[in-house]
């Protein structure tokens, strides 16, 4: 179960807007591509118009991960109140 915990704790990333709490997400790879999920209303509130500028992505360590770029509009996320992001870098894994 300590494994388990260990490496969800990897995964998860905290969005925080003017030093206040605004949600979480979880971070997936695919084709060796570091993608990060969250809600919708996160990167474009309630009212999904616009997306938030200025929002910080952060790990558990508070290490702030400034690499991610949004691929999600604020249509796809009304619709799904989902939001994806792609991180920047391509992962090279052997």
């Amino acid at each position: 179960m300590d494994n388990l915990r260990i490496k969800i704790k990897k995964n998860v990333v905290f969005f925080t807007y003017n030093n206040k709490h605004i949600g979480c997400g979880f971070i997936i790879i695919v084709d060796e591509c570091l993608y990060c999920i969250t809600a919708g209303h996160v990167p474009f509130s309630s009212k999904f118009d616009s997306l938030i500028d200025g929002i910080v992505i952060s790990n558990v360590a508070g290490d702030i991960i400034d690499e991610f770029e949004i691929l999600s509009d604020c249509y796809f996320a009304k619709k799904y109140d989902l939001a994806v992001y792609k991180y920047g870098v391509i992962l090279m894994i052997i």
